[in-house]
C-alpha cells in the first residue's frame, strides 16, 4: 500500500509537514471507538472460550471415561483461548494508550487458536467413535455367543 502521508501532508505519527524540515508535531487524539472495538473483540473471544468452556463441562459431567479425555483437552482449549484473549486485549490497550500508529491487527493468531480446535474437535469425534464401534461389536459377540448356546441347548 503507498504511503500517503506525505502526499496529504499528514504523517501517521501525527506530524504536519509544512514544508522542507519543518515538521509541526500534532497530538493525536484516540476516539473513544477504539476503546470500545478493542473491548468488543476481547468479549467476543471470551464468549466463544465460554462456550468452549461449557461444552467441555457437559462432557466431563455426562461423559464415559473415554469421552472424559476429550473434554479435559476442550477444557484446556478453552484456557488457551482465554489467556489469549486477554493477552491481546492488553496488548492492543497499550498499542492505544501509547497512540501507536499500529498494526492493531492479529495475523496469525486465529489460525493458531483453529490450529488448535480442529484437532480436539477430532480426537473428541474419533475417541467418541471408537468407543461406540468397541460397545457395539461387543454386544454383537454377545449375542452371537449367546444364540449360540441357545443353539446347541435344543
Amino acid at each position: 500500500m503507498p504511503d500517503f502521508s506525505k502526499v496529504f501532508g499528514i504523517s501517521t505519527a501525527g506530524i504536519i509537514h509544512t514544508g522542507p524540515n519543518k515538521p509541526i508535531a500534532v497530538p493525536l487524539r484516540v476516539e473513544p471507538k477504539v476503546y470500545f472495538a478493542n473491548e468488543r473483540t476481547f468479549l467476543s473471544w471470551t464468549y466463544t472460550s465460554v462456550l468452549i468452556a461449557g461444552l467441555s463441562l457437559t462432557i466431563l459431567a455426562f461423559g464415559d471415561t473415554l469421552s472424559r479425555v476429550g473434554g479435559a483437552v476442550f477444557s484446556s482449549v478453552g484456557v488457551i483461548f482465554m489467556t489469549y484473549a486477554l493477552v491481546q486485549y492488553e496488548r492492543r490497550l497499550r498499542m492505544i494508550r501509547r497512540k501507536d500508529a499500529g498494526p492493531y491487527d492479529d495475523k496469525y493468531g486465529p489460525y493458531v487458536l483453529i490450529g488448535f480446535m480442529v484437532p480436539t474437535v477430532v480426537l473428541n469425534l474419533y475417541l467418541t467413535y471408537r468407543h461406540r464401534y468397541e460397545l457395539y461389536t461387543y454386544t454383537i459377540s454377545k449375542l452371537n455367543k449367546d444364540a449360540q448356546k441357545a443353539a446347541q441347548a435344543v
